[in-house]
């Protein structure tokens, strides 16, 4: 973490897991189709939150659990990926991930 848990405009979230994220043309909100919020699960809390910000960054790891045997962790399972798809972001080359 390093750096970015000192940093004033950055937001370490632990223990919470991103869930979806909350695009302006699915709330009816005018302008250009962007991110607005997300939708987080707080896993002390056991519920779930919505975050808004002007700025979003999915920053998930890999998504080794998707085969059956791997030496990564348990917790690198691909859910950054599929939410940024459902978002409308463009998925490729996932054989290189």
């Amino acid at each position: 973490m390093g750096k970015a848990s000192t940093h004033p405009n950055i937001c370490v979230m632990e223990c919470s897991n991103a869930v979806d994220l909350i695009i302006s043309n699915k709330i009816v909100l005018p302008g250009t189709r962007r991110v607005v919020s997300a939708y987080v699960l707080n896993r002390e809390r056991e519920q779930v939150e919505t975050y808004r910000d002007r700025t979003v960054v999915l920053a998930t790891g890999g998504a080794a659990k998707v085969y059956q045997y791997t030496t990564n962790q348990y917790i690198s399972s691909g859910d950054g990926i599929t939410i940024a798809w459902r978002a409308g972001c463009r998925v490729a080359n996932l054989e290189f991930n």
